[in-house]
């Protein structure tokens, strides 16, 4: 009987210490996966940190390509502005070059004619 109560001694100090290696592994476990979680969470942070950085930058860039659109056409319609006004000095300076070829044709006949 005590043969036997030995080796059931024996068998619960045997379960013991395999208890306590698992608990010792599942600590260690634990705390490897408490560290991969916080870096996880650590990458996650600075990606959503440069997403935002990129979110913003686009914001900028939407800004500013509007910007550039707006005085493209600004500039685009004054130049039209100025094309037209242009066509019309050009118009006057031809009809003005005609008058003054008249008025010395004019003259010039009324020289020959003296």
């Amino acid at each position: 009987m005590e043969k036997l109560l030995k080796q059931i001694v024996d068998k619960l100090d045997n379960l013991e210490t395999k208890i306590d290696k698992v608990d010792s592994n599942q600590l260690r476990m634990e705390n490897e996966f408490t560290e991969k979680i916080r870096g996880l969470t650590d990458a996650q942070k600075v990606a959503n940190e440069k997403l935002d950085q990129l979110f913003a930058f686009r914001d900028d860039t939407d800004k500013n390509m509007k910007f550039l659109i707006t005085t493209l056409d600004h500039v685009a319609n004054k130049i039209d502005d100025h094309t037209d006004r242009l066509e019309r000095i050009e118009d006057k300076v031809t009809t003005h070059e005609i008058q003054i070829k008249v008025m010395d044709a004019t003259k010039s006949n009324k020289r020959k004619a003296k």
